[in-house]
């Protein structure tokens, strides 16, 4: 999933955002925490592994657990990863006032072809996945609500779901499920009329 936020990345970078990365071995607690207490971001993108509590960094350790969702006050933030619009989601909007937490209240799912796994962006099975997914920080960077931006994600994914179900390339198979599974689970707590502001 690193490789499919430099999309993101160089839109936010192109926008003039100024852009805070932490990424490979440095995403871990202690980092990811005095990072964000520091900056007091106005919008946070996590990747990673998570639960319904726990957003983990890397090699799967817990870097925000409930006890840390303080850290996404006054953001908007998407958290792409399993569960995380579940309990850390609405605990970060209703106890911390996070203006808007977009995640996903069942698993993320990706799918992938095992000749393109060293080129995720050249993934024919993996692009629809993520890129309706990156749909959600792309629209809010550009000065979109969260409502609108969910709802942009929503759109490419119906539309992506319909190919896959005509398409004769057994790959799409593989897409489809993920692409079900996630538009599914696609969730947000907090004001959805909350946007960036530049």
């Amino acid at each position: 999933m690193f490789h499919w936020s430099i999309p993101v990345i160089n839109e936010a970078e192109n926008k003039g955002f100024r852009v805070t990365k932490i990424d490979g071995v440095k995403a871990l607690k202690g980092k990811i925490l005095s990072c964000m207490e520091a900056l007091k971001p106005d919008f946070v993108f996590l990747n990673g592994h998570g639960n319904n509590t726990v957003f983990y960094g890397n090699d799967k350790c817990a870097a925000i657990t409930l006890s840390e969702a303080h850290v996404f006050t006054d953001t908007i933030s998407f958290v792409r990863s399993c569960n995380s619009a579940t309990e850390l989601g609405e605990k970060a909007v209703s106890t911390h006032n996070c203006q808007c937490f977009i995640g996903y209240k069942s698993n993320f799912w990706n799918a992938y072809q095992n000749e393109k796994y060293s080129q995720p962006l050249n993934d024919p099975v993996s692009r629809p996945v993520m890129e309706t997914s990156n749909l959600v920080p792309l629209h809010l960077i550009r000065g979109d609500s969260t409502k609108e931006s969910v709802e942009a994600s929503h759109r490419a994914a119906e539309q992506e779901i319909e190919k896959a179900i005509f398409s004769s390339d057994p790959y799409s198979k593989a897409s489809l499920r993920a692409l079900i599974i996630n538009d599914h689970g696609l969730h947000f707590h907090g004001d959805e009329n909350a946007r960036l502001v530049q």
